[in-house]
């Protein structure tokens, strides 16, 4: 059961970091209008930075949770 939580937690960030981070960047940048472009911007990083302090965030507690890999 831990190595198919930790293959998900992988699987994630590497989809993620990889796809829908950087893309969420310039998709909905693109979407509005010039006039809203910057403040979205701000809004699409401001969303991707949280996701990756949630994550960061999460990793300890599910390594105490499920242990280490390698230890």
């Amino acid at each position: 059961m831990k190595y198919i939580a930790l293959g998900g937690m992988i699987g994630y960030m590497v989809c993620y970091g990889l796809a829908l981070g950087p893309i969420s960047w310039f998709i909905a940048v693109e979407l509005v209008s010039l006039h809203y472009r910057a403040s979205m911007f701000c809004a699409t990083l401001c969303v991707n930075s949280f996701c990756v302090v949630a994550t960061n965030f999460a990793a300890v507690p599910l390594f105490n949770k499920i242990g280490v890999m390698w230890g």
